[in-house]
């Protein structure tokens, strides 16, 4: 399975955000549940989309051992 970072903005003025999608096109949920959190908690927008890239990272790098990043 891959992992994609993918920008969201929900408006046209909305503020912008990141979220963390497996291969299947779908955002993984524990990830989304956090990035949410942290755009919730008034953090700024790279700050949300530098955690997305270093949890993608790690993501992938479960799978590479051998681990299942769903579970």
């Amino acid at each position: 399975m891959s992992f994609a970072v993918q920008r969201l903005r929900l408006s046209d003025d909305g503020p912008l955000s990141y979220t963390v999608v497996g291969d299947d096109g779908l955002p993984v949920d524990a990830v989304e549940d956090f990035l949410t959190y942290l755009a919730a908690t008034g953090a700024s927008p790279n700050t949300v989309q530098g955690y997305a890239y270093d949890l993608r990272d790690f993501f992938v790098w479960l799978e590479q051992v051998g681990l299942d990043p769903r579970c």
